[in-house]
């Protein structure tokens, strides 16, 4: 009987061996996901434990650099000239000028005539996004400068009491804007694994001086060239061309969401850095060549975009 005993002590003694280290083992195995929330795991191509994400350096930019919305259309005669005009300004200043395409208009759901795809023949590629579209609707709403295309804004800062005019503004607004001071800084990293398509980002953000309002963490993801029809003007009669080069096209955010991740007070604080990562799955018919992402930091009441980056995937 003695012996039952002192065996059965055993038995249930090695059991809550196990089971203790059969809980410490799913524990640490959940840790990474815990630590490295908005990840989604099934991209990455092996066990998740084992992920390690990118280290930021000392962020020693000094420069505000400025992002141009381009609300365009392919049936728009006249978006050749806004364009070029994008083009333009984004070459004269390299690293500190950035493009959107967007492929929406001023109207109740963002979408206009010029907008609209073709079931058969030219023009059957929809160009337009979900976040795009709500973009317009709201921007149609709360600005009535914004009467059709093209238009757009140079980093949505206002002045004459509107961010949203004709591409015959930018270059105006770029230059008077371009020195202004730098008030929140970011920076990015990304892992990509072609197993899944899978592309982890990290984004670093700093604020610099004391902001009170609220703001939000925003990913454009940009397409760099797409080949395909456009009505263009320049020409009498007015032509369709089937080999158009559009450029900096954005095909959606890198959340699915329009307006982004919202920064909490502590994010705000001054000095504090804060990491924001992400999740995207690359669609199937592009490489990590072929597209880039534009983050930014906006006021969610003004709009006003405070800082942008350009980021190619690693």
């Amino acid at each position: 009987m003695r012996f039952t005993l002192v065996r059965n002590l055993i038995f249930i003694f090695l059991g809550l061996v196990l089971f203790f280290f059969s809980c410490r083992k799913d524990e640490i195995a959940s840790e990474p996901a815990t630590l490295y929330s908005g990840l989604d795991t099934n991209l990455y191509p092996g066990n998740f434990s084992d992920y390690s994400p990118p280290e930021f350096q000392e962020n020693t930019n000094t420069q505000r650099n400025l992002l141009i919305e381009e609300f365009t259309g392919h049936y728009c005669g006249v978006c050749p000239r806004a364009h070029e005009k994008s083009a333009e300004l984004k070459s004269a200043y390299p690293n500190r000028v950035f493009v959107a395409s967007i492929h929406a208009g001023p109207d109740w759901d963002g979408v206009t005539v010029l907008q609209t795809a073709n079931e058969t023949g030219s023009f059957t590629r929809d160009f337009t996004t979900d976040e795009g579209k709500e973009l317009a609707a709201t921007f149609n709403n709360i600005q009535p400068s914004f009467t059709g295309n093209p238009q757009g804004s140079v980093s949505r800062i206002i002045s004459d009491d509107k961010f949203i005019t004709g591409y015959s503004d930018w270059e105006a607004r770029v230059i008077a804007n371009l020195d202004s001071p730098l008030q929140v800084n970011l920076q990015a990293k990304s892992d990509y694994y072609p197993e899944t398509k899978g592309l982890y980002l990290h984004v670093e953000t700093e604020f610099l001086t004391e902001l009170t309002s609220q703001y939000r963490l925003v990913g454009y993801v940009i397409e760099k060239e797409i080949i395909d029809w456009q009505r263009d003007y320049l020409f009498s009669p007015a032509s369709d061309l089937e080999f158009y080069q559009h450029k900096d096209i954005h095909i959606g955010n890198v959340t699915g969401e329009t307006w982004g991740t919202l920064y909490s007070s502590e994010e705000k604080t001054t000095g504090v850095k804060s990491i924001d990562r992400y999740s995207y799955t690359v669609p199937n018919h592009l490489e990590p060549t072929d597209f880039h992402i534009l983050f930014f930091v906006y006021d969610i009441y003004t709009y006003e975009i405070f800082q942008v980056i350009h980021h190619e995937i690693e």
